[in-house]
């Protein structure tokens, strides 16, 4: 029987997971047995800035990864420790980042500026 995450994982304490996701329907993500021809590879590198991004704003340490075709590997640690020692503006700036407001979405831009995180802090 599967467990939920929020009973596994206590976002309070440092923890290390093993982190496992495969594509559906046995797809490949970054290589295509049907085509061998076309290359998929730059998904790889899409893949890996994200993980950054990702690991960045969410106070996460990537231990290791490992890509492939069609699964990939993360170990992560969670950082509450690191989490605790930002304040509520930078909370806001990491969230907005990775969500943008619909102003933000509409003008085209890739950094919150102070409104948008005044109006996220009074939401």
């Amino acid at each position: 029987m599967t467990t939920a995450r929020k009973h596994l994982i206590n976002p309070n304490t440092i923890g290390y997971y093993h982190i496992t996701s495969r594509c559906v329907r046995q797809g490949w993500l970054l290589n295509n047995g049907h085509e061998p021809d076309k290359d998929f590879s730059h998904r790889k590198r899409w893949i890996y800035e994200l993980l950054e991004k990702f690991s960045q704003t969410y106070c996460i340490d990537t231990g290791c990864y490992a890509i492939m075709d069609n699964h990939f590997h993360l170990a992560l640690k969670n950082r509450p420790d690191e989490l605790e020692q930002l304040s509520n503006e930078e909370l806001a700036t990491r969230w907005l980042s990775i969500h943008p407001s619909k102003e933000a979405k509409r003008e085209k831009r890739r950094k919150p500026n102070s409104l948008d995180i005044k109006d996220f802090l009074k939401n």
